[in-house]
């Protein structure tokens, strides 16, 4: 499951959206590899965040980024919105949540 997701106004350049979130995608695959995992990923985050380096080495271990950010979950935007309805700041439609009409399929795509 995505742990996170990029939001774009629909009102913005879509081929500025899409240009990032490709770029976003080459930063991630490249982050994640497991050549990064065993150098570059470790001083980025120990100089940046100040984590005790072995600590990032196995956090490491358990996580993994999205490889292709114009690419978003089903599921991520249903929990989102159970979880915002649950906490009252929004209400569901009587008909229920339609996950499409939350994403610009010309930009990302919806699985």
């Amino acid at each position: 499951m995505q742990s996170w997701t990029i939001a774009a106004s629909p009102n913005a350049d879509k081929a500025a959206v899409t240009t990032f979130l490709d770029k976003l995608s080459g930063f991630a695959r490249s982050f994640d590899s497991d050549e990064s995992r065993s150098g570059a990923a470790v001083d980025y985050i120990e100089s940046t965040h100040h984590y005790a380096r072995q600590d990032i080495v196995d956090w490491l271990k358990t996580v993994r980024w999205q490889h292709d950010c114009r690419v978003v979950e089903r599921s991520v935007i249903t929990h989102t919105l159970d979880v915002l309805t649950t906490a009252g700041a929004i209400q569901a439609p009587s008909d229920g949540w339609q996950p499409d009409a939350f994403v610009d399929t010309e930009v990302a795509k919806l699985q």
